[in-house]
């Protein structure tokens, strides 16, 4: 068997799995959670009211296909939710009126960047999506050790070498117009 087109196969259908869309039906006044295009064991649920006011937050551990969130007291009215794990986020705009919950509009998938830390050594990837992105290396003390921005690419790869840093605590940055991740790190 040639491996190589195996493991093709396999990256190929591993990344398909991480797009799949359709995270999120309604069934009446409940969400309702396909679990199942979040790979990391915790999922947090956000509700925001029109002023961007959390109104409900819950977690949950290894999130089942089918998995009902009731938000039969919300008013009526239009919300956010966001569905959030350690790889991306998904959210949705719903409208609450007449004791039904209704999708408005298609859901938008963010993915969060990727940062690994061994030893002395930071990776970060980050499927962008053709979003400018800043990365930043920070002290303690927020001074700037390293600034990088990266425009018109799909995706962002870097490898950093911080063995010349003395040890302490480090905060790599990660930042596009909407959001900013962030991870301490220690060496």
């Amino acid at each position: 068997m040639n491996y190589r087109i195996a493991f093709i196969f396999a990256v190929f259908f591993s990344i398909s799995s991480l797009l799949t869309a359709g995270g999120l039906t309604t069934q009446g006044t409940k969400l309702v959670l396909d679990g199942s295009i979040f790979k990391s064991g915790a999922l947090t649920v956000h509700v925001y009211d029109r002023n961007e006011v959390n109104v409900f937050t819950k977690t949950i551990v290894n999130t089942p296909k089918g998995q009902k969130i009731n938000l039969e007291k919300l008013p009526a009215g239009t919300y956010t939710v966001k569905l959030s794990d350690e790889y991306k986020s998904l959210i949705q705009k719903v409208e609450v009126k007449k004791g039904q919950i209704q999708l408005e509009g298609d859901e938008q998938i963010t993915f969060k960047p990727v940062i690994k830390a061994y030893h002395s050594k930071v990776y970060v990837n980050y499927l962008n999506q053709g979003k400018p992105v800043i990365i930043r290396i920070t002290d303690i003390n927020n001074n700037v050790l390293f600034i990088e921005k990266a425009e018109n690419t799909q995706k962002v790869e870097k490898s950093f070498n911080l063995s010349n840093l003395p040890t302490g605590n480090y905060f790599i940055s990660v930042s596009t117009d909407e959001e900013l991740f962030e991870r301490k790190i220690t060496i």
